[in-house]
């Protein structure tokens, strides 16, 4: 068998390690890096992320819209006495409450920042994939 001829040996000598760090050096570099990485960005990310905020604003006025027809559909099948009137109030009080819901997100969705814009667009077309698939698999069963 061969002996290893370049091995590398392991010195334990740590009698002349010096740790002093200067804190304040060390604070300011990292705050110079963080705003070279934050200027970086480039105006197609600024663009990308407001279109994505344009998006999921949209997607809340559809909500509020889905709600007040669902509200008018509601009264209206009362009115040919299909619906019950305590189905009635109760679905309308359901459907207010989510057109509300949807109307104050809408809101908060134009004081987003780009990475909050980005999170909530992937969840709004992770939900959208999930209402197609589910409408999908209820025609095919029905």
């Amino acid at each position: 068998m061969s002996k290893r001829k370049n091995s590398n040996k392991v010195i334990n000598n740590m009698e002349n390690l010096n740790l002093d760090i200067d804190y304040e050096k060390l604070a300011d570099a990292i705050i110079r890096a963080q705003n070279k990485v934050a200027s970086s960005k480039n105006d197609s990310s600024k663009l990308r992320s407001g279109m994505m905020q344009i998006f999921n604003g949209c997607m809340y006025i559809l909500g509020v819209i889905l709600s007040g027809t669902c509200i008018y559909k509601i009264w209206t099948n009362y009115s040919l006495n299909q619906v019950t009137l305590f189905n009635a109030i109760v679905f309308t009080i359901l459907f207010v409450f989510m057109g509300v819901y949807f109307f104050l997100c809408q809101q908060e969705t134009l004081k987003d920042k780009d990475s909050d814009s980005r999170e909530h667009f992937s969840i709004n077309v992770s939900l959208i994939a999930l209402v197609v698939s589910l409408i999908a698999l209820f025609k095919e069963v029905a």
